[in-house]
């Protein structure tokens, strides 16, 4: 599960929800604050975070915010 925060979630959670991207499916799990909880069907987070920090750069509505995207273990923790 992958854990992103920024200033514009609602616009994020709009644009990642349901998505598609190079055969890895995003599914917006919660909304809390400034951040977002996203599950996906990728082989690892690692892999799936790597996918989602390139999409995000191609959003003109992301662009100059600062986004962090961090990966949550199984125990809930942020790696």
């Amino acid at each position: 599960m992958l854990q992103i925060g920024c200033a514009k979630i609602d616009i994020l959670s709009e644009k990642i929800d349901q998505v598609e991207i190079e055969n890895v499916k995003f599914h917006v799990v919660a909304k809390d604050g400034l951040s977002l909880k996203i599950d996906h069907n990728a082989a690892s987070d690692e892999v799936a975070k790597t996918i989602i920090k390139k999409f995000i750069k191609t959003l003109p509505e992301m662009k100059n915010l600062f986004i962090s995207v961090q990966m949550i273990d199984e125990m809930g923790r942020l790696k």
